[in-house]
């Protein structure tokens, strides 16, 4: 049978390189927000001292709280949208065949942080959002099937070549040292 063109794989995988990238640099921006800002106010870490954490408590809950929540949220969608394609493709297929995957369970989980986090940050005066749940499902999952095609690639090829070193034909050497079918 003909191999797939080496061309287009390539494409592929860079294509898969670059969303991957995307993901994580986006996403390490994104949590870097939730580690210095918002974690803070909602677990109270204490390497912030009571009036820090009353001032960021008031700022989340201002109108800048919104626009910052905003701006999480178009980074998450980038996130969402461009590193998870994959996946949330993979769960569309599985939906319409109902056959239900793993690329389904992900897409439910990460899309329904989102939903839930753009939605209180719409509706809610001081919403807690989760859009880091969304991010770090995405980034993972998507490390994860990088990792296990990258695996699946190089025992393929171990696989080729193994199979291109075989022979074509064998003789029998029978119990006296002669070419013969009685053995």
């Amino acid at each position: 049978y003909p191999r797939d063109d080496a061309f287009e794989r390539r494409r592929a995988d860079n294509m898969a390189t670059a969303r991957l990238a995307v993901g994580v640099l986006v996403g390490m921006a994104i949590m870097l927000q939730y580690v210095v800002i918002i974690y803070p106010t909602y677990f109270a870490f204490p390497f912030y001292d009571e009036r820090t954490l009353a001032y960021l408590d008031a700022a989340m809950s201002s109108t800048s709280g919104t626009y910052f929540f905003i701006v999480i949220a178009v980074l998450t969608t980038i996130v969402l949208f461009v590193t998870g394609k994959p996946i949330l493709r993979g769960a569309y297929v599985s939906a319409k065949t109902r056959s239900p995957n793993m690329d389904l369970l992900v897409a439910l989980a990460a899309v329904s942080a989102y939903v839930y986090s753009t939605l209180a940050v719409i509706f809610v005066e001081s919403p807690s959002v989760y859009y880091d749940v969304t991010v770090a499902i995405i980034v993972i999952v998507t490390v994860g099937n990088r990792y296990e095609d990258a695996i699946k690639s190089r025992a393929t090829e171990l696989l080729s070549d193994l199979t291109a070193v075989q022979v074509d034909s064998a003789r029998r050497v029978a119990r006296g040292g002669t070419d013969g079918d009685d053995g």
